[in-house]
């Protein structure tokens, strides 16, 4: 057997080893969860092995589960944007103010189904975004009139400020920036081919 034949088998072993490990792991918190077998992320916090650890063996978490033994858990379904800001309206409601993204967290954590704090991002922005819109979803109906009267007592949300772009953005936001004040400033200490010190009372 030749040196590199050698080192060949030693990565198939570790690698074996491995993936043994990650199956008992699996098993272990499996079994911590009432048979419920984790996900990638709670997998990577209670058994300590990082993600490079097992997608160097499978090429999908599922793939994990099934090996293990467990049925991966079915993809979390997309809500609509009306769900979504129900699931807002609620939480709003139960706290009697609208929810930091902490409160969400709970919310989730109780077993109800909310997308995360990037989802939210993607479709409405930011939190004012978010407010602008759950204010027009709940003036839609009168069923919703507790939400209306919540969002009313806090006032209109700021609008989003205009994004610079092109020739704008350069001027404004590049790195040669300068501000009106300054090149006024440049501009009167400039000297000049004949040796003024200031350029607007130049007379050459």
């Amino acid at each position: 057997m030749t040196a590199e034949d050698t080192v060949k088998q030693q990565k198939t072993l570790a690698l074996e080893a491995q993936r043994v490990r990650i199956i008992a792991e699996i098993c272990r918190i499996a079994a911590e969860n009432g048979g419920t077998p984790p996900g990638a992320q709670q997998f990577v916090r209670k058994s300590g092995i990082k993600r490079s650890g097992f997608a160097r063996i499978w090429a999908r978490w599922p793939d994990a589960l099934r090996e293990a033994g467990f049925t991966p858990h079915p993809a979390n379904p997309r809500l609509n944007d009306d769900d979504m800001l129900a699931g807002i309206a609620e939480v709003a409601g139960t706290l009697g103010r609208i929810p930091a993204e902490s409160d969400l967290k709970v919310y989730r954590a109780s077993g109800k189904y909310l997308p995360g704090q990037k989802a939210f991002t993607r479709l409405f922005g930011d939190k004012a975004g978010m407010l602008r819109r759950l204010k027009l979803w709940a003036e839609a109906s009168p069923e919703r009139a507790d939400i209306a009267a919540l969002l009313a007592g806090m006032g209109e949300p700021p609008e989003p400020a205009p994004q610079a772009t092109g020739a704008v953005y350069l001027m404004r936001f590049g790195r040669y920036f300068k501000s009106d004040a300054v090149r006024r400033r440049n501009s009167d200490s400039a000297i000049c081919s004949a040796g003024c010190r200031n350029v607007r009372d130049c007379s050459t």
